[in-house]
């Protein structure tokens, strides 16, 4: 059966045929194409259907496999060059779907499983334009969901919702890890907005507390998990023959599931091994300190450099503001930005200061 379907997938690569607008009208029209779907070319109502079967079949009491509808509607959503085309009514179900999925949460299976149903979702509703009652249930519910919070900062469009959440928000903790994201919604308004040096100044001091407060949580969960396995494994797990194949493999119960360290991603300048047998390093803070008071300016740049990066101000505006941050140190920052905005104006401008 595999043989056939590798077959039949290498088939519709080779035709990249594009599909009619009836092709998705059922379950079993899903599990019929989802081999190859991602092989057809993008159609605007194919892509619809399978937004409408997945958000109709979400509650459903019947048995299907949500992850795989909302994987593989992902995987086809990126086959279109834009979603710019994505209708309002499409656009209001793909984000009911994103608050069913990441805020109510009600998925019975695996962490890993959620986690990977979450991202999915997370990249359909990336570039698709949302009404103002959606972005204010976003800055409403911002706090609920690290995905709500991404939706909300890396939003593509101007928004005086957003704007007005970021001045509210703009001293909380839960920003300090996001300044320049937040603070580019207050540049769409006020281009000439800079950040206080006590805020990066209280920023830093709390991502370093919040850092120890992780590593220290994740040590904790695997010191409990390493007893639960000790005390209870011996207990739980006996021999079963049924569960022995005819190559002698014994089944393992997998009765918790291991802890996983989700440390932010940051830049740091050093790390410590660490040798008490946790199987991971953590950072040297006390270098971090040293490094950051050593290079506050060169920090506080790289921040104010990419809030006018990340802000939704047209280039020329944007260049006019990041030149008085550019030193060549920090090239490597602004070559990043272009990458990012993908915008050859950008690179041109960028070209002249590199020489």
């Amino acid at each position: 059966m595999r043989r056939l379907i590798d077959i039949q997938k290498s088939i519709a690569e080779i035709q990249n045929v594009f599909p009619s607008n009836n092709l998705i009208s059922c379950y079993a029209d899903f599990l019929k194409h989802r081999e190859y779907l991602h092989f057809y070319q993008f159609n605007e109502t194919v892509f619809n259907s399978l937004i409408d079967l997945t958000l109709n079949l979400w509650d459903t009491t019947e048995r299907i496999n949500r992850a795989s509808l909302v994987e593989v509607t992902k995987r086809y959503a990126k086959k279109g060059e834009t979603k710019d085309t994505v209708t309002p009514q499409t656009a209001t179900k793909i984000f009911e779907l994103f608050k069913q999925i990441v805020y109510y949460k009600n998925l019975k299976l695996s962490n890993v499983t959620v986690d990977k149903i979450m991202a999915s979702i997370n990249s359909i509703l990336i570039g698709v334009k949302l009404k103002e009652v959606e972005l204010q249930w976003l800055c409403d519910h911002s706090t609920n969901s690290g995905f709500l919070l991404n939706r909300l900062l890396r939003y593509h469009l101007k928004s005086k919702a957003i704007s007005e959440w970021a001045k509210k928000n703009f001293e909380k903790d839960f920003a300090r890890s996001r300044r320049s994201e937040i603070t580019s919604w207050i540049i769409d308004e006020n281009p000439d907005f800079k950040i206080d040096k006590e805020t990066i100044e209280y920023d830093f001091e709390y991502q370093i507390i919040e850092d120890k407060r992780i590593v220290n949580a994740y040590k904790n969960e695997v010191d409990a998990y390493r007893a639960i396995e000790k005390e209870l494994r011996p207990i739980l797990t006996s021999v079963d023959n049924s569960f022995i194949d005819d190559d002698g493999f014994k089944h393992r119960l997998n009765f918790q599931e291991k802890p996983v360290l989700k440390r932010p991603r940051r830049h740091y300048p050093g790390y410590i091994k660490m040798n008490s047998g946790y199987g991971i390093d953590i950072p040297d803070f006390d270098k971090i300190n040293e490094d950051f008071n050593d290079k506050f300016d060169y920090y506080y740049n790289r921040i104010m450099a990419w809030s006018f990066a990340y802000s939704r101000l047209p280039i020329n505006i944007k260049t006019s503001l990041l030149h008085k941050y550019y030193t060549d140190e920090l090239f490597p920052t602004f070559f990043t930005i272009g990458k990012k905005l993908k915008s050859v104006e950008y690179f041109n401008w960028l070209k002249q200061l590199a020489c």
